[in-house]
């Protein structure tokens, strides 16, 4: 498997559902479930992969930023918003972006690939 490794840290009472996020509702694919860590590769080749790290604590900030460029923006922010994964507020039409916050906190940007 080729790709990057995206470390997070997950608080320990949200692993589950945290889990459940990227598997169901992003489509990664669990890869590895060992000594607690939980590895993702994407739902595309040559993708990265997420490395979920589970913590003992709530998480207080997040210093990891993650980006998604999508091919159908408003498909993306339709499937999402009806998750109940978008953050209120964060969407922006004019720049052809919005935020989703995983179960233990940490964010990520979608927005819309640009056409070269």
């Amino acid at each position: 498997m080729t790709g990057r490794i995206v470390e997070l840290f997950c608080p320990k009472k949200v692993l589950e559902a945290t889990t459940k996020f990227y598997r169901d509702e992003l489509g990664f694919r669990l890869e590895a479930k060992d000594a607690g860590d939980i590895v993702f590769s994407g739902p595309l080749p040559n993708m990265l992969r997420i490395q979920l790290r589970p913590i003992d604590k709530p998480l207080t900030k997040t210093k990891t930023g993650l980006e998604f460029h999508v091919t159908d923006f408003d498909a993306a922010l339709k499937e999402l918003s009806e998750a109940g994964c978008v953050v209120s507020g964060s969407c922006d039409i004019n720049r052809r972006l919005f935020v989703v916050s995983d179960p233990a906190g940490n964010q990520i940007i979608f927005r819309e690939l640009r056409k070269s």
